[in-house]
């Protein structure tokens, strides 16, 4: 370890630990030894957003932000409510046929943005220089059926990527589900 991060800060009992500055040591000298990510990827909800910054702006206002409190909560009970049916459905699919012969099956399906295949891929490509360049790429969407199987569906890049092209693909993974 290089001595020039190691710091003794033992005579300074108010000091607190920063993981912004962790992080900034760790890009710094160990980046190519692990990636660490950042705590999410995922984009925030939007009314989630939306109410927590109507609750800010309501710092002086007691009844108002007592009334978007109570609409920040119900939205976040809904939100739990509808993972919980969705755990539900995905525990049934993962057990299997019922004790009367039917299934329940729970199936996940996503897409990812074409450009995120395109090749070759660099990144010296990311450059302005390079933005007319036309590259490949294909259409990509994977679906889980919870305790069957894993697809993954490849499409050009002239396909329509519309509720035609996830209706067409459902069928595939039901049939795929009812055979196990």
């Amino acid at each position: 370890m290089e001595s020039s991060i190691i710091h003794d800060h033992s005579y300074l009992p108010h000091q607190t630990f920063e993981s912004s500055n962790f992080l900034q040591a760790w890009e710094e000298h160990y980046h190519d030894l692990l990636l660490i990510r950042p705590p999410t990827q995922h984009s925030t909800c939007g009314v989630c957003a939306r109410r927590k910054l109507i609750l800010k702006r309501l710092a002086k206002d007691p009844e108002a932000r007592r009334d978007q409190m109570l609409r920040y909560k119900q939205h976040l009970s809904r939100q739990y409510r509808d993972r919980a049916c969705y755990w539900q459905a995905r525990g049934m699919s993962r057990l299997g046929p019922a004790a009367g012969g039917k299934r329940t099956l729970c199936i996940m399906l996503d897409s990812i943005d074409h450009s995120k295949f395109a090749v070759p891929r660099a990144r010296c490509l990311g450059s302005k220089d390079f933005a007319n360049f036309i590259r490949p790429t294909m259409h990509c969407t994977a679906a889980l059926v919870h305790g069957v199987a894993t697809f993954v569906i490849l499409g050009e890049p002239f396909t329509m990527q519309n509720s035609s092209w996830t209706v067409h693909s459902g069928p595939h993974h039901a049939c795929a589900g009812s055979t196990q």
